[in-house]
C-alpha cells in the first residue's frame, strides 16, 4: 500500500494530525535541526497517527479530536501567555528607577 493510499485509510482526526506534524517537522528542519525535524519528527508521527486512528477504531473519536487539535492548541495558548507575561514583567521593570 502507498503513503497516499494509508493517509487516507486514516480517520480524519489522524489525518489532521498527519498534515500538521509534517507541517511542523518541515518547519523544524528549516530552522537547522535536521535530526530532530526528520527522524524524531517521523517516528512521533508514525505512532502519533496509529494512536489517533486507533483511538477512532475504538469509537473514542471525540477523544482523538481533543488530542489532534485540542491539546496542541492549548499548548499553544499557554506559550503565548508565558511569552507575553515575560514581555511585560520586563516592561515593568524597565520602568521602575533604579536604585543608586
Amino acid at each position: 500500500m502507498n503513503l497516499l493510499a494509508r493517509y487516507h485509510a486514516l480517520c480524519t482526526p489522524a489525518q489532521v494530525y498527519v498534515v500538521l506534524h509534517i507541517v511542523g517537522m518541515a518547519l523544524k528542519t528549516l530552522s537547522g535541526d535536521i535530526l530532530g525535524g526528520l527522524v524524531g519528527g517521523s517516528l512521533m508521527l508514525v505512532v502519533g497517527a496509529w494512536f489517533l486512528n486507533y483511538l477512532c477504531r475504538k469509537d473514542l473519536r471525540w477523544l482523538s479530536w481533543i488530542l489532534a487539535i485540542g491539546l496542541p492548541a492549548f499548548i499553544i495558548f499557554l506559550v503565548a501567555a508565558g511569552v507575553w507575561a515575560i514581555y511585560e514583567a520586563d516592561k515593568k521593570d524597565r520602568r521602575r528607577p533604579k536604585k543608586k
